[in-house]
């Protein structure tokens, strides 16, 4: 299967890359063919339409804060239709309400017509790796 693991991080940190390069490691090993994609510089959402399974990675806008950044939005608003792709949403630990992150990214994704098979907040690079065995 052909996975797109797309992040909206601005400057992802070395655990950030970290992070994301055990998701892209665990995927694989299931047999998947993984692309990792930053969303924020490569805003052509046309690379979605050739992937069949669609990983979103965010990180919460601030400590209190639950608000899915507004890049998400502006994305997958001009991403034409992805109704019928498979998903999942994967949200990096930072601050109190990283589970409420979660569920707006859900909400947000299911609204774009993705049927999500799979959420997870990741804890650091060592969760990543169980988390990314689910991805695909």
């Amino acid at each position: 299967m052909r996975v797109a693991i797309l992040h909206f991080l601005d400057n992802p940190t070395k655990a950030d890359e970290a992070v994301l390069e055990n998701v892209k490691e665990a995927s694989g090993k299931n047999g998947n063919t993984v692309t990792v994609i930053n969303a924020l510089k490569d805003a052509s959402a046309n690379t979605l339409m050739m992937h069949e399974y669609i990983a979103v990675v965010i990180r919460p806008e601030g400590i209190l804060s639950a608000r899915v950044p507004d890049a998400v939005q502006r994305y997958f608003r001009g991403s034409g239709s992805l109704s019928g792709k498979k998903g999942c949403a994967l949200v990096l630990k930072s601050g109190l309400r990283s589970g409420k992150t979660c569920r707006n990214l859900m909400e947000l994704l299911e609204a774009q017509g993705l049927l999500l098979d799979y959420f997870d907040v990741i804890f650091d690079a060592a969760h990543a790796l169980t988390a990314g065995a689910m991805v695909g």
